[in-house]
């Protein structure tokens, strides 16, 4: 696997982690992003059309056993309502207000474990909208700082197969082993009924195995993310040291860049230079397939003036 660190305070961009093939010149693309991936590198591939797209992701998907996974995806997006489906795979993306940013995280939560995300350009003409892929270094202190949002729980009795199904399904919590400890931090308390309670906790966060790389893996989950103030301003000052912020006279505190800022509730002590090793800049051009290992790669975007263009993406997880 290869390696690149952070550097005096600076998240060093690097673009030799991204592989890049032309999908009118090779004969196995899949085959190409699939042994990309197992270097834990992000694969783009070029000149892919939207319907080669599906059938990519999903020989992709199957050559790590995700099959299923990717399929669950995209039927939870219609379900949800606040996606909608593109073709068999792909959905649309969160859609954001003028001048709004993402900030770097892995799409989902330890409970959803998705292992794989992708990403297709159908239209990208802003003077901005790069999307930032940031690589989390698995040795890093700070996994013992940052703390991730999650429900866990109490009961009285053991519970059957059936109220096990619907606390997944209702709650997201996968009970016994989202089950409350002395380490968590209570934020709330909600009963269900006599028998179960559910806490909304700050928890530390804990590993996943990853089918891609075959090993546990620490992860930089929404639910860790998006709850952290200094993350917000971590991703400000690289926005800044690149030139990719998109200013406006209008907002007076980056807060108001943020595309989710009723989700922060606290400073966990983010610190790029020491979370991730490396990044690559990319802004996605018509036809582009990105994929990357969930578990290691992050992805944001930079903002973009608002009328300056239009930003078509569709995404896909696994």
């Amino acid at each position: 696997m290869q390696d690149c660190t952070a550097q005096g305070g600076i998240v060093i961009e690097d673009k030799s982690r991204l592989s890049r093939i032309n999908s009118r010149t090779v004969k196995d693309d899949a085959s190409f992003a699939i042994a990309s991936l197992k270097k834990d590198q992000v694969a783009l591939i070029q000149n892919v059309d939207p319907t080669e797209a599906d059938r990519l992701i999903a020989e992709i998907a199957k050559g790590f056993a995700l099959l299923e996974s990717l399929e669950l995806q995209a039927g939870m997006a219609s379900l949800a309502g606040h996606r909608d489906n593109v073709g068999d795979y792909f959905m649309t993306v969160d859609k954001r207000k003028d001048y709004k940013i993402v900030t770097p995280h892995s799409e989902g939560s330890h409970l959803l474990g998705m292992q794989m995300a992708a990403f297709y350009c159908l239209e990208n003409t802003t003077d901005g909208g790069e999307t930032i892929l940031m690589n989390v270094d698995q040795n890093s202190e700070m996994w013992g700082i940052l703390r991730d949002k999650v429900v866990k729980g109490v009961t009285k009795r053991s519970l059957s197969r059936s109220e096990k199904s619907q606390l997944r399904m209702r709650y997201r919590l996968n009970m016994p082993e989202d089950s409350l400890t002395s380490d968590d931090e209570i934020l709330k308390a909600t009963t269900i009924d006599s028998n179960i309670t559910l806490y909304d906790v700050l928890a530390s966060p804990k590993k996943l195995h990853s089918n891609i790389l075959n090993q546990d893996l620490h992860t930089l989950w929404y639910t860790t993310e998006s709850i952290d103030y200094d993350s917000l301003e971590q991703f400000k000052n690289l926005l800044l040291e690149s030139g990719l912020l998109k200013q406006s006279a209008g907002i007076s505190e980056f807060k108001m860049f943020d595309s989710d800022p009723g989700l922060r509730i606290g400073h966990f002590g983010s610190r790029y230079d020491q979370l991730f090793k490396c990044k690559i800049s990319y802004k996605l051009q018509p036809n582009d397939l990105v994929i990357q290992n969930n578990l290691t790669w992050t992805h944001g975007v930079a903002n973009w003036t608002p009328s300056s263009g239009h930003r078509r993406i569709i995404a896909a997880f696994a």
